[in-house]
């Protein structure tokens, strides 16, 4: 009965329409046990997340997540909390600390090996294994955050725009780093980028504020600057080889505000506007949602990093619970970020077995059934390569 659903699904395929647009599939990341989000890809092809460790608890620890396998990282000797934002090849970065101690100290985890790096908060890491992030440190009678660089164990205040306070949020291979920082008085926060250790103002759109998030090998950055109306939109800026600003694009919005939080080394952009998950694909902005099929319980809610091969990652809530996700092409069964021969047999083989709650690969449309519009819906996708 099974071989005859393939083959009608298979006859079917030929002649169906895929609803436009819906071209991707979203897959539940898991949790801790609590809500879940998920920040960045590694270099081994794990997702690093975030997790409470029980529903409703504000404890959190770093997660990993990878083919539906789960790994509690875990929190540093003497703290309660952590959290994990980047990595670099097998380590992944993050900060530990308890809640009566304002100390956070940077952690690196490597395959089961925990450690710290020194007091400072890691947000962003290149493939060379430098981490940028802030640190606590005293100007004058301020208690106040640095941008900082960690290399080669040397961990470095990289300044501000003129301000007390800076932050760092990633750095590319050539060793760019980006992120913000406030200027004289405190009166505007900057988006900047930091080349040979000196900070320098990207610029906005016109207002006075603006903060930059990610930066790619090319040199492109992305984050969020003001409008000359005080509007918050989206922004991407081109540097050249020396850094200095060659374009400032205002990548725009599906209603009220936007973020761009990551960029891969296509210029594929993503965010989130108006708290609805976007990407920007050649300048053009699209709702995340509008490119899964309808009826699956999910609501993308942020994008925040996109890798070389596409894929995107970050949290929504299915059927009503916080929770990190993957978004990968509907035929990409095996969730690599490549549609080839081993998707094909990942998805005959689940198809055969028929059950949505084991074998979620064939499950392409994510309706909770297994039938013959998974058939034409990973078959269409197959042929698209999305």
């Amino acid at each position: 009965m099974r071989n005859q659903l393939i083959i009608a699904a298979m006859a079917g395929a030929m002649c169906a329409n895929v609803s436009e647009g819906q071209t991707l599939r979203a897959i539940s990341l898991g949790t801790l046990g609590g809500q879940s989000a998920a920040w960045a890809f590694d270099g081994v092809g794990r997702i690093v997340c975030s997790s409470a460790t029980q529903p409703r608890s504000n404890l959190f620890h770093p997660m990993l997540s990878e083919a539906g396998v789960v790994t509690d990282i875990g929190v540093l000797p003497g703290t309660t909390n952590a959290f994990a934002f980047a990595a670099s090849g097998d380590s992944v970065f993050g900060m530990s600390y308890s809640f009566a101690d304002l100390t956070i100290k940077a952690l690196r985890w490597q395959n089961g090996v925990m450690g710290t790096i020194g007091n400072f908060a890691p947000r962003g890491a290149n493939v060379s294994g430098q981490v940028v992030g802030f640190e606590n440190t005293i100007t004058g009678v301020l208690r106040v955050e640095h941008a900082c660089l960690w290399s080669a164990g040397v961990l470095t205040d990289l300044g501000t725009l003129g301000g007390n306070y800076s932050w760092a949020y990633d750095i590319n291979a050539a060793g760019r780093t980006v992120g913000a920082s406030t200027i004289t008085r405190d009166s505007q926060t900057r988006p900047c980028v930091w080349v040979g250790g000196l900070a320098r103002d990207l610029g906005t759109l016109g207002g006075a504020d603006g903060q930059a998030y990610a930066i790619s090998d090319a040199g492109v950055v992305v984050g969020w600057s003001k409008t000359a109306a005080g509007e918050k939109h989206g922004t991407a800026w081109a540097l050249n080889s020396a850094g200095a600003v060659v374009t400032r694009v205002d990548l725009g919005l599906l209603s009220g505000w936007s973020y761009a939080y990551g960029v891969n080394g296509s210029g594929v952009v993503v965010g989130t506007s108006n708290s609805r998950a976007v990407v920007w694909r050649g300048g053009v902005i699209t709702d995340l949602n509008t490119e899964i099929p309808s009826g699956t319980g999910w609501r993308l809610d942020m994008a925040s990093a996109v890798d070389d091969a596409g894929r995107i990652c970050g949290w929504g809530t299915l059927f009503g619970q916080p929770v990190a996700y993957l978004l990968v092409c509907m035929a990409d069964t095996t969730a690599d970020g490549v549609v080839d021969g081993a998707d094909f047999v990942t998805f005959i083989n689940s198809f055969g077995a028929g059950d949505p709650a084991v074998d979620s690969a064939a499950d392409v449309n994510g309706d909770g059934i297994i039938d013959g519009n998974d058939f034409i819906a990973f078959v269409n996708g197959f042929t698209a390569g999305c």
